[in-house]
């Protein structure tokens, strides 16, 4: 699963807007929770044009403080062959061990062993080598989510990358990004605050 996507955005309201993306991912076990994931502002009559490639990644945050968070340590994940990793504490330590093929192909797993300290750090899924969810450290437990069931989503929100999305702080409702049949999406913030696909 690695798909080229591109998503246009036009800002046509009065005012300086914060433009957010995050991904709402299918969660099949853990409590693992979406972060913003990528954040653009734009003045009023202004483009922005966001570019990715699909690819996941296993990572470690290491927290900063109650909202921010710090990158720690990234290995790339493959959906089909090296979609399982195990986090480990060695030697004062954390560390991802060489992911490894699980036994359910298209689902990313995490498992924590015993030496995991419990909510010590944040630890969850990727895209492009920044994180998109977390949930807090537990030992002897496992995160998995399915990333084809996961679905991409345009927000109004003073939110920067790495913190948790908060429905509450949106603006507006959110817009959710539909690139079954199209890997290109257009859409405008309209003059009313609304949302407009082109």
């Amino acid at each position: 699963m690695s798909n080229d996507y591109c998503l246009t955005v036009t800002n046509n309201s009065k005012s300086l807007q914060t433009f957010c993306i995050y991904q709402n991912i299918q969660v099949i076990r853990g409590d693992i929770k979406p972060v913003i994931w990528l954040t653009a502002s734009a003045h009023p009559r202004s483009v922005i044009e966001f570019n990715w490639i699909a690819t996941y990644d296993f990572i470690w945050i290491k927290p900063i403080d109650d909202n921010q968070f710090k990158t720690s340590q990234m290995m790339p994940a493959d959906i089909n062959q090296k979609n399982h990793v195990v986090l480990d504490f060695k030697q004062g330590a954390y560390t991802f061990l060489e992911p490894s093929q699980s036994h359910q192909n298209g689902i990313l797993s995490i498992q924590q062993t015993s030496k995991v300290q419990t909510h010590q750090i944040y630890v969850g899924i990727g895209i492009n080598g920044k994180s998109i969810a977390l949930a807090k450290s537990c030992p002897n437990t496992t995160i998995e989510i399915n990333p084809y069931n996961s679905h991409f989503f345009l927000a109004l929100c003073n939110a920067k990358q790495g913190e948790f999305v908060d429905a509450d702080k949106f603006a507006i409702p959110e817009y959710k990004l539909d690139f079954t049949h199209n890997d290109t999406l257009s859409v405008t913030l309209t003059d009313k605050n609304t949302w407009q696909a082109q």
